[in-house]
This record gives C-alpha cells, sequence and structure tokens, in this order.
C-alpha cells in the first residue's frame, strides 16, 4: 500500500507481466511514478500499475500498450520516448481527470507513427499537444473529449480517422500544415473534428479528401485561410459556419467547390444593432472555377474581387449575397442560372471588354435575377443567352455598351422603367427587338 515508485530499467528485451485481477502490481494503489524502460507483455489489456501519477517511458520502448494506463485519474505527466512508434488504443483513455490535475502535460516522443483509435480519449485535462514530424495516422475518437484547445497537425499525417478530434470543446485553433499530399478526412456525423464547435480558427495547408460531402471542421469557425498547396476547396467544406467572418484563398487553388460556403458568416451581427461587421473574401489569384452555390446567401458578404483567372461562375454561386457591386473579369466565359440572384443590395454591375461573347443565363433563372436595386450596369463585350428575356434584374438607372459590344440583344432592358441614361458604344451594329 506504500509503493511510490516503480522503476522498469532499459532492456530491448520486452517484460512479461502479469495483470488482470491478479495483476503484478495489484491493489499497490498508493499514488505513484513509474518509469517503463522496455517493451511490456501482458496476458490481458488492463492496466498493471494502480494509482500512478507520472510516467516515462525510455527510449528503448516502442509500443505503449493498449489500456495500459486507462482511467488513472490522476495521471498528471506523461513523457514518452524516441523509441516509441505505437500508442495503442485507450493508452491513456480518462485519464488526468481529477479536480488535482490542474493540466496534464504529455511530452510525445519524436518517433510515434501512429496514435491508435482513442488513445487520449477523455483527456479533459489535456489542453496541449505536440503531435511530432513522424506521425503518419491518427485513429478515430483519438484525442475526442480532450481539453485542447489548439492543434497542428504535421504534413507526415497521411489519415485522420472518424472523430479524432470529436466533441474537444475548447478546441480554438486548427492548422493542418502545408503538403502537397492529400488529406484523408472522415466527416460526416462521424465528422474527425465533429461537435468541436468553440469558436476557431482554421488553416487548410494541403487538399483534403472525405468519406462524404458535409463540413468537415466542426461550427463556428470565425475564419480560415487556404495555403498556396490547396488546389481544391471541397464541396460543403465551411457550409453554415455562421460566425466565419474571413476567408483567404490561396494561389494554389482553381475550384470552389460546391455549397462550399453558403450561408456562411450569416450571424456575424447577431446582437448588433448597427450590424457593422462584413464576411470579407480574398479570392485567390488562380480560382477558375466558382461551383454552384458556393457563396449562396452569405448575407454579410459585401464584396468581392474575382481574379483575373476565373472561367465559369455556376449557378446560385452568389446568389442572396449582400454585394453591393460586381466586376466580371474578361476571362469569364459563363455564368450559370441566377448566379447573383437575389442581391438586394447590388448596385453596380459590370462586366469588362472582351472581344469573346459572355454566356449567360436569363428568364426566370436569370443571372441577376431579382437583384433589382436601383443600378447602373456597364456591357463590354457581346452577350449569348438562354433567351429572349431581360438579364440583368430590373431598376437600371444607367447603361454603357463598350465599343466591343456589337449586338443590343433584344429585351435586353427592357421595362427597366427608372433607365435614365443609355450609351451605346462605336462597335454596336444592331440594337435589337424591344432591346429597351
Amino acid at each position: 500500500g506504500s509503493l511510490a515508485k516503480i522503476t522498469i530499467s532499459d532492456s530491448e528485451k520486452p517484460l512479461k507481466l502479469t495483470n488482470g485481477y491478479y495483476g503484478s502490481f495489484a491493489y499497490s494503489n498508493a499514488d505513484k511514478t513509474v518509469y517503463v524502460g522496455r517493451d511490456i507483455w501482458r496476458n490481458e489489456n488492463s492496466s498493471p500499475f494502480g494509482g500512478v501519477t507520472g510516467v516515462a517511458f525510455g527510449d528503448k520502448v516502442t509500443t505503449i500498450n493498449s489500456q495500459l494506463l486507462q482511467n488513472h485519474t490522476k495521471l498528471a505527466s506523461i513523457t514518452i520516448g524516441k523509441g516509441v512508434n505505437t500508442i495503442e488504443n485507450n493508452a491513456f483513455s480518462n485519464t488526468g481527470t481529477d479536480e488535482s490535475v490542474s493540466e496534464q502535460v504529455v511530452s510525445m516522443g519524436s518517433g510515434v507513427t501512429l496514435i491508435e483509435s482513442s488513445a487520449f480519449e477523455g483527456c479533459s485535462h489535456l489542453k496541449s499537444i505536440t503531435l511530432p514530424e513522424t506521425l503518419t495516422n491518427i485513429d478515430g475518437y483519438a484525442f475526442s473529449g480532450t481539453g485542447l484547445t489548439a492543434v497542428t497537425i504535421p504534413v507526415s499525417v497521411d489519415s485522420i480517422g472518424n472523430r479524432a478530434f470529436g466533441s474537444c470543446g475548447s478546441l480554438a485553433s486548427i492548422r493542418i500544415s502545408d503538403s502537397e499530399k492529400p488529406l484523408k478526412l472522415t466527416n460526416g456525423y462521424y465528422g474527425t473534428f465533429n461537435y468541436s464547435d468553440a469558436d476557431k480558427t482554421v488553416y487548410v495547408g494541403r487538399d483534403i479528401e472525405r468519406n462524404d460531402n458535409t463540413t468537415v471542421f466542426g461550427g463556428n469557425a470565425t475564419s480560415v485561410e487556404f495555403g498556396d498547396n490547396v488546389t481544391l476547396i471541397n464541396n460543403r467544406l465551411f457550409q453554415s459556419n455562421k460566425k466565419l467572418e474571413s476567408i483567404k484563398i490561396g494561389s494554389g487553388v482553381k475550384t470552389i467547390g460546391e455549397y462550399a460556403f453558403e450561408d456562411a458568416g450569416d450571424n456575424l451581427n447577431e446582437g448588433d444593432e448597427e450590424g457593422t461587421k462584413e464576411l470579407t473574401v480574398t479570392m485567390g489569384s488562380n480560382v477558375a472555377l466558382i461551383d454552384y452555390a458556393a457563396f449562396n446567401s452569405c448575407a454579410n458578404l459585401k464584396s468581392i474581387t474575382l481574379p483575373e483567372t476565373l472561367t465559369n461562375i455556376d449557378g446560385y454561386a452568389f446568389s442572396s449575397t449582400g454585394l453591393t457591386a460586381v466586376t466580371i473579369p474578361a476571362s469569364v466565359d459563363s455564368i450559370g442560372e441566377r448566379a447573383f440572384g437575389s442581391c438586394g443590395s447590388l448596385a453596380s454591375i459590370r462586366i469588362n471588354d472582351s472581344e469573346k461573347p459572355l454566356k449567360l443565363t436569363n428568364g426566370y433563372y436569370g443571372t441577376f435575377a431579382y437583384s433589382d436595386a436601383d443600378k447602373t450596369v456597364y456591357v463590354g463585350r457581346d452577350i449569348e443567352r438562354s433567351e429572349n428575356s431581360t438579364v440583368f434584374g430590373g431598376n437600371a438607372t444607367s447603361v454603357e455598351f463598350g465599343d466591343n459590344v456589337t449586338l443590343i440583344n433584344n429585351r435586353l432592358f427592357q421595362s427597366n422603367r427608372k433607365l435614365e441614361s443609355i450609351k451605346i458604344g462605336s462597335g454596336v451594329k444592331t440594337i435589337g427587338e424591344y432591346a429597351f
């Protein structure tokens, strides 16, 4: 009952211990420190040591066994040697939870490659961890329910399992380090960060591969940045993150997926009568495709600069946003249905000069349908439409056609009853039926 220190000396030869009811240290339950200097072989998966407050693993240890220190509630310190490559399932689960432990400290070994399922699950007083650059796999629930406030995923990691960082209520920073190699994450109901819903910043430094098209980082991201190695922002990646205030997109991104940021930033001004907060988007310099509904219903998105590399803006991409002005670069080939529809504050539309026609959807699902604020319109190129009806929404107050425009389409500004000024460039040869 007084055994307060156990030292298992260093050796390359494993030590066979009996555990369970007849365990080698059964009922030796005094608070104690343990040093493990060699691999351990046990007859069953349970802890052999009784009430441990601190444990250190020497450099000759290669594996920390399953459930080795599970449920040691006073375990405040864990030091892992450089020889350890595997931390098995539940090795430290539910440790350090006693009120006497203000913070559980883990010094992770420099050679760890695999952290198995639930290895640190439920370690509510584990607030920080430095993962080594040797780590390749983090299995499901490995750090679920911990007190982590921040986590950095090294470039060496290939995959992270279901809810590996789930239900971490204090997780305020997620950083996925830069790499050219994609990272495999689990999402959906069992998503890697599911129910880790603290307000948080997220940095994504590599492409992400997921098992389904749902958000992966939990709710309440306040800012997100994509590094230059990212080429694709996945479908629904930050959908319905209603506190999102800042999005920075790196130079490597070519595609922004469907619904990637739909409904983002909608709660920025909740409780603020003046409503001054905006969702800011710094668009990458090489984006070619903004996919369907990518920024749909981002009501606090009031401005956007589209890059000169952009070729396609799919349907509903910026529908129901708070945009006040938009400039369509000369590089854009087509804009889909209601891409800028129902933007009630859109007061300026500029289609830059080009000799190449721009394909627009019009009619009931028109590119600018129901964007009916008083507005100025500049058209710098010919327009190809899906049908003969107005395309820019109602209430244009002035319109100008650049010198590259050769045809003013039928019904292009029909019934725009507030139209006060029309300027027609030198290239126009035909003014179509019912154009004005």
